[in-house]
């Protein structure tokens, strides 16, 4: 995923898209953002996300559905070029994968912002 554009935006609550990146709208402290489905040609089970952020991501969440129910499962994400994240099992196997993004900001972390995520599947 990236974030050129709101082309894989399914849905967003105070967040915006601008300059190639995923934010807050200014003066908010907690915002959603949700992917498009992804169709996948086999079931899906286990997970496995990584992004790119700024050093203001400490509070930022992901959740991944891969059934139509989205029956999401928080995922435990890396935020380093090249670092793992942590395989997750799914709640629910199925093809239809989406994330939802959970940013949040505090007085530490005032301005999150992600450029890119990937999710490697099984």
């Amino acid at each position: 995923f990236t974030f050129e554009n709101s082309t894989l935006e399914e849905s967003g609550s105070n967040t915006v898209i601008s300059d190639g990146k995923l934010k807050l709208l200014s003066s908010v402290s907690s915002g959603t953002w949700t992917s498009t489905p992804l169709i996948l040609p086999e079931d899906v089970s286990k997970v496995e996300l990584r992004f790119k952020g700024n050093d203001d991501c400490d509070l930022i969440t992901f959740d991944v559905t891969a059934d139509s129910n989205e029956t999401y499962k928080r995922v435990a994400a890396a935020n380093n070029e090249g670092d793992p994240g942590n395989e997750t099992t799914l709640t629910v196997s199925g093809k239809r994968l989406k994330v939802r993004v959970n940013l949040q900001s505090d007085s530490d972390n005032a301005f999150p912002e992600i450029q890119a995520m990937s999710i490697l599947v099984k």
